[in-house]
């Protein structure tokens, strides 16, 4: 019997999580190519309507017909309620974006994080309303459950799941590597290599952005340019605006490319958040080598682990002197060095070999 991979997540807008789903099926596939062809589990994909699966580099379908197979998938919340579950039986269904069709009767299913109960404020009421909903179904339905970090398994654990059926994944933050930087950026949005300090992060009150940058500009090095991204990421968020000022800047959406562009050429990256399941730019920071300074909370001390500086959060004198110190000549090459070491544990070959491990059967022998 076939593993089912729920493909929504190439019709939905991009996001982290979105980006999960795509880097670690992309690794997903390329692992189970390189088993024995006895030792491969059966998998279908099923893609929405126009979209095809995130493939590794020279991967090719026809070649790989015998165990991988696409199908009919749902693009929209009621197809993937309603007729997945009808459409392919009792097959396990793997979904990687927190959400689950309910009906289906194996599911394991990537719950990123807790934050709709513990940051509930960052949520318009209807998604926290939805959110809230389908992880409470998730539970009541014993599915298996896979989360990015000993954090975010703590977190649901108190939200009532049983930690017995909760497996960790930690997540990768090399999927950048694959695209080369687009240098041109930095000069296209205005900024220097090492001139500024970059942070990344969605318009959700958790994540703390406003505060961290009003901090930076007030008590950080002044010769500093703080550029944000995300800020323009779709999605059910309530948060403060960021008021201008002239060594501001709020990126717009931009590429992979860009993206690795602007971590390399950062005086160091910023990850102020209160709530925090994982912390992809962190792990991205980490890949680049750039300083790293993280809040103190959450799961990021689990990303950054030796590697990064921590504050408090909701300390701006905090945030001002970690600014300073990410700064100095010894602390950065410091950092670069651990950088070098922490990075290995993050990457999406790992995490797809955790995920082969832990959840996909041939028979009833798990694939070791």
């Amino acid at each position: 019997m076939a593993t089912l991979i729920n493909g929504r997540f190439l019709a939905k807008p991009p996001s982290g999580v979105t980006l999960v789903a795509r880097e670690l099926t992309r690794a997903l596939l390329g692992e189970i190519a390189a088993l024995p062809p006895h030792a491969r589990p059966r998998i279908d994909f099923a893609a929405p309507e126009g979209y095809a699966p995130p493939l590794p580099a020279g991967f090719s379908l026809e070649a790989h017909q015998d165990w991988l197979r696409l199908v009919p998938g749902p693009g929209s919340i009621p197809q993937e309620q309603m007729l997945l579950p009808q459409a392919r039986g009792a097959q396990r269904v793997l979904n990687f974006c927190n959400v689950a069709p309910v009906l289906a009767s194996r599911l394991t299913v990537w719950i990123h994080d807790a934050q709709v109960f513990d940051s509930p404020d960052s949520y318009s009421p209807a998604f926290r309303l939805y959110a809230q909903s389908m992880m409470q179904a998730m539970r009541l339905r014993r599915a298996e459950i896979a989360t990015v970090s000993a954090y975010s398994k703590s977190r649901l654990v108190a939200h009532g799941f049983a930690a017995e059926r909760i497996s960790v994944v930690l997540n990768g933050g090399d999927h950048l590597q694959q695209t080369p930087p687009d240098d041109a950026a930095l000069a296209r949005h205005g900024l220097s290599a090492k001139g500024y300090a970059f942070m990344v992060g969605s318009r959700a009150r958790h994540k703390n952005i406003p505060f961290a940058v009003q901090a930076l500009l007030e008590g950080g090095p002044q010769d500093l340019v703080i550029a944000v991204a995300g800020l323009h990421q779709a999605g059910s968020y309530a948060g403060d605006a960021l008021p201008p000022h002239p060594r501001l800047r709020l990126l717009p959406r931009i590429s992979d490319g860009e993206m690795r562009a602007l971590m390399r050429g950062a005086r160091f990256v910023l990850c102020p958040s209160l709530e925090e399941g994982f912390g992809l730019s962190a792990a991205e920071a980490l890949w680049e080598e750039t300083p790293l300074g993280l809040s103190e909370r959450a799961a990021l001390p689990e990303v950054g682990g030796e590697a990064a500086l921590y504050f408090n959060p909701q300390d701006a004198r905090a945030i001002g002197e970690i600014g300073h110190r990410l700064c100095a000549d010894d602390v950065r090459s410091m950092l670069k060095q651990k950088a070098r070491l922490q990075k290995s544990r993050l990457t999406w070959q790992t995490a797809a070999r955790t995920t082969l491990e832990r959840f996909l059967w041939r028979g009833e022998v798990p694939i070791m």
